[in-house]
């Protein structure tokens, strides 16, 4: 099977570099292709990412750089997904990192049959770390799904892609179209990747703790959920201000 890794980075000068080679240390071997969408950086990131492109190419794994302004990281990760021509998708974005194994314990399950696979994740939140489980709860939830690690089908990604009226959330309405779709999901007991508490699903001021409360029980609203998901979505914002 043929992998496509997209990652999507704006200004990520810092980071670009420990996320990219963390593509390149995979244990599958080539040919894969990395795509990398830019959204027309303003500091060192595409100079960082172009000093290595000589080593995805001595690895065979081919390059697809695209820089230009985007509507938002899921209008980057479309525009990734429509540049991919591989039959298996992933998206690690800048700033987090593949574990070695993770494109070869994917390969398995897609092996064994499935359209959608996750996995465990470490979380690192300035110096404490720690692992979120991949489960598949009765009740429906985020709190089992790991993003980070989640590869899919082309043939998904052909079917719909995220909306971008879904704010930080369009992955989770994603995720629930492809888990009530009748797709075939594979969750993977290991863990397959580093994820970095930042960015704007994160952000502690009470007004955008607020907002994202407001778009996750949308989410789930229109996904057919009981508006007590209200009690949910309250619950995951006090947990990552916790632990953020």
């Amino acid at each position: 099977m043929k992998f496509s890794i997209v990652t999507a980075v704006r200004n990520g000068e810092a980071e670009i570099e420990r996320t990219m080679r963390s593509v390149l240390e995979q244990t599958y071997p080539a040919p894969f292709e990395y795509i990398l969408v830019d959204g027309a950086s303003t500091d060192g990131t595409l100079a960082a990412a172009k000093a290595l492109i000589p080593e995805f190419e001595r690895r065979n794994i081919s390059v697809v750089l695209i820089s230009e302004p985007d509507k938002g990281i899921y209008d980057a990760m479309n525009k990734g997904i429509a540049a991919a021509s591989g039959e298996i998708i992933g998206m690690i974005n800048c700033g987090d990192i593949y574990f070695p194994e993770a494109m070869a314990e994917t390969e398995k399950v897609f092996d064994a049959g499935c359209d959608l696979s996750y996995a465990n994740i470490l979380i690192r939140s300035g110096k404490r770390t720690y692992t979120k489980l991949a489960k598949n709860y009765v009740r429906p939830t985020s709190r089992g799904w790991n993003h980070p690690t989640q590869f899919v089908s082309k043939r998904i990604y052909d079917s719909f892609r995220y909306s971008l009226d879904c704010g930080v959330y369009a992955d989770l309405d994603f995720f629930f179209k492809v888990k009530y779709g009748g797709w075939r999901i594979a969750l993977i007991p290991k863990v397959l990747a580093e994820f970095k508490f930042g960015g704007a699903s994160n952000t502690k001021t009470l007004s955008a703790m607020f907002s994202r409360i407001k778009i996750r029980y949308r989410v789930y609203r229109r996904n057919g959920f009981s508006p007590f998901y209200w009690f949910e979505c309250i619950i995951i914002e006090v947990v990552k201000y916790l632990l953020s």
